[in-house]
């Protein structure tokens, strides 16, 4: 015949009593320790509740001549591997510098030395653009010479000039012979000149500074410009006059000798005397002894002009007996 409807499920028996521990296993291997993590933070998870799922089991259906077997369905749940989220701690990695790639440098051309002519060239233009000096108390200039080429049309007289080209605190006043090339004129202090007169010599010295009322001569410009005016000139020449009663200043007719002929002291110490090249004498009227007063002219020309002006003098044929001399200390000129 037909198989009949399986019956429901009997009640669950009782558990029974536990049976003897059995014998023990064999050791565990060993194994390496795991390796060190840094701490993690876990972010938290959030578990999806479970849903209950419900079995319906319907109840039988009796029919008179047929015996149909109801099958209960049972859906198998699946279960849900939890997932753990680990976090790592963020890895640190140490910049690599990364050299830049080497460029070859190009050799470098040296710049062509200019010549003494393109130097000359620059310096002149540099000039034209600073307006020169014109020798006026609010612009001295460094000499009568440098007036004359920046000002070609200029004409002689007294101008301010600064030959050290510092503070114009120590400037002075100079004559300018511009129609004789630009000629630097220094007049001296109103002192060194004299009429003719006695004098009381000294019988230590020749020199007129170290004699009874003498002195040495002094001039318009103190001593650093005139160092200045001899550093930028080729020349220098000077005048002095001697005037006399019975003394010979350069030849004696009487001796027939220039044995007592004046010496003079240079700016730089220099003896400047009879028989050197720039000691001449124009005019010598007190050759001869006479009784009344006559003049010698000195000109003195140095090619070194740190020998000018003249400083001092020594009248060798004035003795004081029945004598008289004067002078007159004439300008000292610079080219």
């Amino acid at each position: 015949g037909i198989k009949g409807y399986k019956g429901s499920a009997g009640a669950k028996g009782q558990r029974g009593q536990p049976g003897p521990p059995g014998p023990p296993g064999p050791p565990a291997p060993t194994r390496p320790p795991p390796p060190t993590l840094p701490p993690t933070t876990p972010e938290p998870t959030t578990r999806p509740k479970k849903k209950r799922k419900t079995t319906t089991t319907p109840p039988p259906t009796t029919a008179p001549t047929t015996t149909r077997e109801t099958t209960t369905t049972k859906k198998k749940k699946k279960k849900k591997k939890k997932t753990t989220t680990t976090t790592m701690a963020p890895t640190t990695f140490l910049p690599t510098t990364t050299l830049p790639p080497t460029t070859p440098v190009p050799p470098t051309t040296p710049e062509p030395t200019p010549t003494p002519e393109v130097i000359i060239d620059i310096i002149r233009e540099i000039e034209e653009e600073i307006e020169e000096p014109r020798g006026t108390e609010a612009q001295p200039a460094v000499s009568c010479k440098e007036i004359l080429m920046a000002y070609p049309d200029s004409v002689d007289g007294l101008y301010w000039l600064d030959p050290n080209g510092g503070a114009p605190n120590d400037k002075f006043q100079a004559s300018c012979k511009f129609e004789q090339g630009g000629l630097t004129c220094l007049n001296p202090t109103a002192a060194a000149s004299t009429d003719p007169e006695s004098w009381t010599r000294s019988p230590a010295t020749d020199w007129f500074s170290g004699w009874n009322n003498g002195f040495e001569f002094e001039y318009e410009a103190n001593v650093v410009q005139l160092r200045f005016l001899h550093m930028k000139s080729n020349i220098a020449t000077q005048l002095f006059t001697f005037n006399c009663l019975r003394t010979a200043a350069y030849y004696n007719e009487k001796t027939s000798s220039y044995d007592g002929s004046i010496q003079f002291k240079g700016y730089n110490d220099d003896i400047i005397q009879y028989g050197m090249p720039g000691y001449v004498v124009p005019k010598d009227g007190c050759k001869t002894i006479f009784k009344k007063v006559k003049k010698s002219i000195f000109t003195l020309t140095a090619e070194d002009p740190s020998q000018l002006p003249i400083k001092d003098f020594a009248p060798r044929g004035y003795k004081g007996r029945g004598q008289r001399f004067g002078f007159i200390v004439g300008p000292v000129c610079f080219l």
